[in-house]
């Protein structure tokens, strides 16, 4: 996954028209762009600090991840698109660098 598909995810996201899927949408982006913020302080800080936010850090990746699962079954009930889930497999790298994007793809979409 790379920028332009998490900012076409979105996309796809906010043109469905159900609205209990947009507020569990907005929930998913949210958790998204929570454990991105942890992962990005992350690199700027000591290992003291990082020592005593790993467990707070952890939990918003597994809140993630739970999200991620949510928001899949959601689209497959509505029929939609569930490749990127997929493709994600269980790799919490690779789910996490979803977050990263989506929040990156978020605040670019916000100028």
């Amino acid at each position: 996954m790379d920028i332009e598909m998490a900012t076409d995810f979105i996309d796809r996201i906010s043109q469905v028209s159900d609205p209990d899927f947009q507020e569990m949408a907005k929930g998913f982006l949210e958790s998204a762009v929570h454990y991105a913020h942890i992962r990005a302080e992350w690199a700027l800080k000591d290992a003291e600090w990082r020592l005593a936010q790993d467990q707070g850090r952890r939990i918003a990746h597994n809140a993630f991840i739970d999200r991620c699962n949510l928001m899949a079954r959601w689209m497959e009930k509505l029929g939609l698109n569930t490749q990127w889930r997929r493709d994600l497999r269980e790799d919490r790298k690779l789910i996490g660098d979803f977050a990263c994007l989506l929040h990156a793809a978020l605040g670019i979409s916000a100028r």
